[in-house]
């Protein structure tokens, strides 16, 4: 009989959908059932409206594809960025329910939780924002270049950052007792204090790996994050 594959559940950074971890997902594929999540108001949910905070988000996240599919398997939350603080506050809500907890949590891109945005993007004009989204890196040149495109992304963008924005961290009373790893670019814009102050809010140990490049270097190490992810499955 063969044993099932433990599943990984892909959370999207801003202004990410489904297939944004395309080129991650079809190296996991083999190891894992990989759950592409898409939040409301893009990709196939575009006909819904968005949620206008993160815990909505994650609440609605927990009820409609972390429950429904969360078995006695093994199961593996990723996320980048945005992504990232979705896994984080999914975990904290399953700690708190009689659901078993993932057997890991990566996070990608995103320092601790209580850290602010030093330049908020939400409320830029157009073209100063479209500016900033550019010197992130990951945005698909063909976006840049067609304007109906981005007339298309920036309200999901703009969205997504308002999420970000808004989230006030509340210190929880019980720290998360589960395997963490903490991936970060070397050359992103945040301070290493940011990223390993993520160790207050784990019993466990975090290992902690950086890689070269900027916010999204996950792209830039693709076989990197995966021969990592493949190997603690």
């Amino acid at each position: 009989m063969l044993k099932a594959k433990p599943t990984i559940f892909l959370f999207p950074f801003a202004g990410g959908n489904s297939s944004s971890y395309s080129v991650i997902s079809n190296q996991l594929s083999c190891t894992y059932t990989v759950v592409a999540t898409e939040l409301p108001g893009r990709g196939s949910l575009s006909r819904y409206k968005p949620l206008e905070d993160i815990d909505s988000l994650v609440d609605y996240l927990f009820n409609t594809v972390i429950k429904p599919k969360i078995t006695d398997e093994k199961y593996f939350l990723y996320g980048h960025s945005m992504g990232g603080l979705i896994a984080y506050l999914l975990a904290y809500k399953i700690s708190a329910t009689s659901i078993q907890l993932p057997k890991h949590i990566i996070i990608s891109g995103k320092s601790h939780p209580s850290c602010k945005t030093k330049s908020p993007l939400a409320n830029l004009d157009s073209d100063i924002f479209w500016q900033e989204i550019t010197k992130m890196g990951g945005t698909p040149n063909n976006l840049l270049l067609h304007q109906q495109l981005k007339d298309y992304f920036e309200p999901i963008l703009r969205q997504d950052f308002k999420l970000i924005e808004k989230y006030n961290f509340i210190k929880p009373q019980k720290r998360l007792k589960v395997p963490m790893t903490i991936m970060y670019g070397e050359q992103d814009n945040m301070s290493l204090e940011s990223i390993y102050r993520w160790q207050e809010e784990n019993e466990e140990k975090i290992n902690f790996i950086g890689m070269r490049g900027s916010h999204f270097f996950i792209f830039e190490n693709v076989k990197r994050v995966t021969d990592y992810l493949i190997s603690i499955a």
